[in-house]
């Protein structure tokens, strides 16, 4: 059994730090591929990439917000735009009149083979061009099992209609049922906690200032916390 109240390793600690890093890194130049391409937020490039999957390119508003890890209101609103500009549309849904059904359009479709020739070229030259075939099976088959492991608590709306439709306010990313912080943390970020971590430096360090990346979401107190429990469990 794990024993909770153990500082992390500085292993796990790595992977932590190097997989929040890659991802910042990594979202940051996919958003401005999209916004340069096809005028699109990364929301709304998962929904029209969900969409366009999808069979006769429809799924329901709930299936959407939880497949995407978005807040229902924030995805709505998103929707809402992407309909003003004629690339998916919003009708009552054939199964439960209670929900929405969003629909991929032509010209949603379109859009969509506009930005993906850029898109891929991104994720090969930042995300795959340092990697094997073998490594990139590896790495995918372990973010499997944490993401299988996240998604093991059943979505948010999904507890929300067994209560009875009790909802919370208030936008950002939902993660299995869980409210999930927004975190970013950069390249310099990431280096300078790391090695603050394992220093044992004092308080005031990076994280008293906010890290932001590319009009990203931010990373402060989480850090401190875990460098403070290092700390103490270290003494």
């Amino acid at each position: 059994m794990t024993d909770e109240s153990a500082p992390l390793e500085p292993a796990q600690l790595n992977a932590y730090f190097a997989l929040i890093e890659v991802s910042s890194l990594l979202r940051h130049t996919v958003e401005q591929q999209l916004r340069d391409a096809g005028g699109l937020s990364y929301v709304q490039f998962q929904l029209l990439a969900r969409l366009g999957d999808s069979p006769g390119g429809s799924q329901r508003m709930t299936d959407l917000a939880d497949g995407v890890v978005y807040s229902r209101s924030g995805l709505t609103h998103q929707a809402g735009l992407l309909e003003k500009a004629g690339l998916v549309t919003r009708a009552p849904s054939v199964e439960d009149e209670r929900s929405v059904t969003v629909t991929i359009t032509e010209g949603g479709r379109d859009v969509l083979a506009a930005v993906f020739p850029g898109h891929i070229d991104v994720l090969r030259k930042m995300f795959l061009a340092p990697l094997t075939d073998d490594e990139v099976g590896v790495l995918a088959e372990s973010l499997g099992k944490v993401r299988d492991h996240m998604r093991a608590t059943p979505p948010r709306s999904a507890e929300s209609r067994r209560r009875g439709g009790s909802r919370t306010g208030g936008g950002g990313a939902r993660l299995s049922g869980v409210r999930a912080p927004r975190l970013v943390l950069d390249g310099a970020a990431a280096t300078a906690a790391r090695g603050q971590h394992e220093a044992g430096e004092g308080e005031q360090g990076p994280e008293a200032e906010e890290t932001r990346q590319g009009g990203g979401s931010r990373l402060g107190q989480p850090v401190a916390a875990l460098r403070r429990v290092g700390r103490r469990n270290g003494r």
